[in-house]
């Protein structure tokens, strides 16, 4: 049994101190010493879904969740024109798309609407 649970109560470990920025800080683990499992569950989470490969020229690109139109400008300019459909729950937020869309010259078809509904 470790000597800190021997004693009846539970001891803080040793803190390290890992702020300075020439040493990089151990893999895995925090200051506190206790093991951080993010690195090896995106490890695990990118081997079984890798990430989505980019579209290419001519592809078609249907998009959840609009926004203010900028991820949606870069598929299209990576696309081309009339490939991409974008549907945004939003009213003002989809029209507000739209127009930055149309500002850029990009031909892009932006739908009102709920996505979970699927097509309308």
């Amino acid at each position: 049994m470790p000597q800190r649970l021997a004693q009846g109560r539970i001891q803080p470990r040793r803190r390290t101190d890992h702020t300075d920025r020439r040493r990089p800080r151990p893999a895995g683990r925090t200051g506190e010493g206790s093991l951080q499992l993010q690195p090896l569950l995106q490890r695990r989470h990118h081997r079984a879904h890798p990430p989505p490969r980019p579209p290419h020229p001519g592809e078609r690109v249907l998009e959840f969740g609009t926004g203010t139109g900028y991820t949606t400008a870069l598929l299209a300019t990576r696309t081309g024109p009339r490939t991409v459909v974008s549907i945004e729950i939003d009213p003002a937020t989809a029209d507000g798309a739209r127009q930055n869309l149309e500002g850029l010259g990009l031909d892009v078809h932006v739908i009102t609407g709920d996505g979970e509904l699927g097509p309308v």
